[in-house]
């Protein structure tokens, strides 16, 4: 769910890593400078229900998944995040509209990428650690300038009772496949001294949270390798007919079992964080925010129980096929349900049934 979010700008002249030259391009996924683009990008987008900032999943999931109605948008609403619909192009729209108006913000932002870019290294492949911490600062500017405007306009377009939806739609999504975020449990009515609580659990396990952040990325940069060697054979005695052709071809890319490995060993660790996150986090509940959370639970749309269940299904044959790549749904810090989550009660708690997982 969250790779398919992953806007990757290359219609900005400041940012485009697209090579008119196809072996400039198989060079392109090759280099760093293709791997530093993406994790750029993409890690503020992995870092957004944990920073409360995910409303814009609930509202993909709403639109795309038929549940447009439940919410009552107005003709006006709708078009507004019709962009939402569309796949892997969640940022054109905006970025095209930025450009348009000459926003002084974003045109300083897009500035800094280009200051950042090593000078007479256009693949990065001479880069130092300085020169690569500050481009992926500056690149992901661009994604945090995203992601804050879009919560931003869902918060202030839709309505106190449209955004109740949206937040008991976030709740019911990332208790069965998601990172726990304290955002999340707002329809429970938090008080003041909860989000307390919870703010400092967050605080306390954030160093955990980037370190299997980091991990994901370094094992995403090792898949991209992969493609372009992939690629470069592939298309050694011919060229291919099209961009679309090429990233069809590049999803075909077979990991090596060491890879796998590494990839299921970070799965592992990252089900056991989410776990213990969202343990935590609950045992800030009462016993009354808890059944209240329940009922929410009981009524999650039937549009999303079989999404969960198709995702579900889909990993679980990959994995049985042997020939598993990790792909657009593939655990990263947020990805993936625990399969054993039990909701951890108090001492003093009455018994209640255990908490529902995607079995």
């Amino acid at each position: 769910m969250y790779r398919q979010a992953m806007f990757v700008m290359m219609i900005l002249s400041a940012s485009a890593t697209w090579a008119q030259d196809f072996n400039e391009t198989i060079r392109l996924f090759q280099s760093p400078r293709w791997q530093l683009e993406q994790e750029a990008q993409d890690r503020p987008v992995q870092r957004s229900v944990w920073d409360g900032r995910g409303s814009w999943i609930a509202m993909r999931v709403f639109l795309r998944g038929g549940g447009a109605a439940e919410l009552e948008l107005t003709p006006e609403q709708d078009a507004k995040f019709a962009f939402l619909r569309k796949d892997n192009e969640l940022g054109v729209e905006w970025s095209q509209n930025k450009f348009k108006t000459q926003d002084p913000e974003f045109l300083a932002v897009i500035q800094t990428v280009e200051n950042a870019r090593p000078k007479n290294d256009p693949f990065f492949e001479n880069i130092t650690e300085e020169q690569r911490q500050a481009f992926i600062a500056a690149h992901g500017a661009i994604s945090e300038m995203w992601l804050n405007d879009m919560q931003r306009d869902i918060e202030e377009t839709l309505s106190p009772e449209q955004m109740q939806k949206v937040r008991a739609l976030e709740l019911q999504l990332l208790s069965e496949i998601g990172l726990p975020s304290p955002a999340m449990f707002e329809p429970l009515g938090l008080s003041d001294e909860q989000k307390k609580q919870m703010a400092e659990i967050k605080k306390e396990m954030e160093p955990e949270f980037d370190k299997l952040l980091d991990e994901s990325m370094a094992l995403r940069q090792e898949r991209f390798k992969l493609m372009g060697a992939f690629l470069a054979e592939e298309y050694k005695d011919k060229n291919p007919a099209s961009n679309d052709e090429i990233f069809k071809t590049m999803v075909k890319v077979e990991l090596t079992d060491e890879l796998k490995q590494k990839y299921r060993e970070n799965m592992e660790r990252g089900r056991k964080f989410t776990t213990l996150l969202k343990n935590r986090l609950m045992n800030v509940l009462t016993d009354e925010q808890l059944d209240k959370m329940q009922q929410l639970l009981d009524n999650t749309p039937d549009f999303v129980k079989q999404m969960l269940v198709e995702m579900k299904a889909q990993r679980e044959a990959n994995e049985k096929a042997g020939n598993w790549t990790p792909g657009p749904d593939s655990w990263r810090p947020g990805d993936g349900a625990p399969e054993e989550f039990k909701r951890q009660r108090k001492a003093d708690s009455k018994a209640r049934k255990a908490f529902p997982t995607t079995e």
